[in-house]
């Protein structure tokens, strides 16, 4: 699997998985990435350590209102303008590197979001009189805020161009924050790093088999979200994730489980309140046992309570427990052989945590400790 290119850049990186495993599926999808969250949570280093370590160019810049093309594109070739040409040279900056970031992205004059918006639709950019093909295949974009007010109206087709919508947030864990504390500030060793064919996995992202249920349950996502707009555009290239997703898991073909990646591409920032919401619907669509399960362990705990409070003293009551705990350990048998719950750990607990409560009602009300 990738995720094996990329192993320094996890142990590297604390509280960052979901976030690596997105940034690398962007780069399997050929798609660009919004990276959102206050300065110096690692956006920029994330992205240089995950460009070493797929061995793409990189180039990195920080937006301001008086960034010229110049500085993105390259400067104009004065030799060859002396001969009536005007083209740029672009070595080593963007239009030469597979792998871009960009800070302060929404802070781009009109000029820079032309060409930017060019390069992120159509992999080209104009040089001098010509277009010309470039090398970019994505744009890690970051910002701390979003566009507001008359500028929304301005950016949002550019805004709307970053398929991935990823927030980065500091190190929360007190542990990780330690051990972020004593390391020491040195660049990703990349001795290990594995040679990748590129074109071979792009091929192979877009081999990717789809079955009819895939599609279904996209449909039933989009039907039950309804608080926000999400262009067709937006919709049409949840397949290439969903694609891109499979690759990164070793597969030829999408399962429901790749249906995860949805929640950084239909999640809109705006709406904070979103997020758990889309996680829930996708969850429910992709794994429709997961809540009964949720349910079942519910019960048993009330169960479990209630026999702890009880005297023990009241066997009817007690063959009344066994029943239906028995009638429970059914059902769990049953979602079990159905194979459709995804959450293999949550039936686990359920299952258990169904047994240790039987075993704890003989005991108590019975007598008997060893159930045959």
């Amino acid at each position: 699997m990738l995720s094996g290119i990329f192993s320094d850049v996890f142990k590297k990186f604390y509280e960052r998985e979901e976030i690596i495993r997105t940034m690398v599926i962007s780069i399997i999808s050929r798609e660009h990435c919004l990276l959102l969250g206050p300065p110096g949570t690692a956006k920029s280093a994330l992205v240089e350590a995950i460009a070493s370590a797929a061995g793409l160019g990189y180039f990195r810049t920080l937006l301001t209102r008086f960034t010229t093309p110049d500085e993105v594109l390259g400067v104009v070739d004065i030799n060859l303008i002396e001969k009536g040409e005007y083209r740029r040279i672009t070595k080593n900056m963007l239009p030469d590197n597979e792998i871009a970031f960009i800070d302060e992205i929404f802070k781009a004059s009109p000029a820079i979001l032309n060409a930017l918006l060019s390069i992120m639709q159509e992999r080209k950019y104009r040089n001098g009189t010509q277009m010309e093909n470039a090398k970019t295949v994505t744009i890690f974009g970051a910002s701390n805020e979003l566009p507001d007010g008359e500028e929304e109206d301005i950016l949002q087709a550019f805004y709307d161009r970053f398929l991935f919508r990823l927030e980065v947030e500091p190190i929360k864990s007190k542990d990780n924050f330690i051990l972020m504390l004593q390391e020491d500030e040195e660049s990703l060793n990349n001795n290990g790093v594995q040679k990748v064919n590129w074109g071979k996995i792009w091929q192979e992202a877009d081999n990717v088999k789809i079955d009819s249920s895939i599609y279904d349950a996209i449909y039933e996502i989009k039907k039950q979200i309804t608080d926000f707009y999400i262009s067709d555009r937006r919709w049409k290239k949840t397949i290439k994730a969903v694609k891109a997703s499979a690759v990164y898991e070793g597969r030829n073909n999408a399962e429901v489980d790749d249906l995860m990646i949805l929640k950084h591409i239909i999640y809109e920032p705006r709406y904070k309140e979103s997020k758990k919401t889309i996680e829930d619907i996708i969850s429910r669509i992709i794994d429709p046992y997961n809540e009964e399960i949720k349910e079942i362990i519910k019960t048993l705990k009330k169960i479990q309570n209630d026999v702890e409070k009880d005297s023990g003293e009241n066997p009817n009551y007690a063959t009344e427990l066994v029943l239906k705990i028995k009638d429970i350990k059914n059902e769990i048998k049953q979602i079990e052989e159905s194979n459709r719950i995804r959450n293999k750990k949550l039936i686990k607990d359920a299952a258990d945590l169904s047994n240790n409560l039987l075993k704890g009602i003989m005991e108590k009300y019975f007598g008997i400790k060893e159930l045959v």
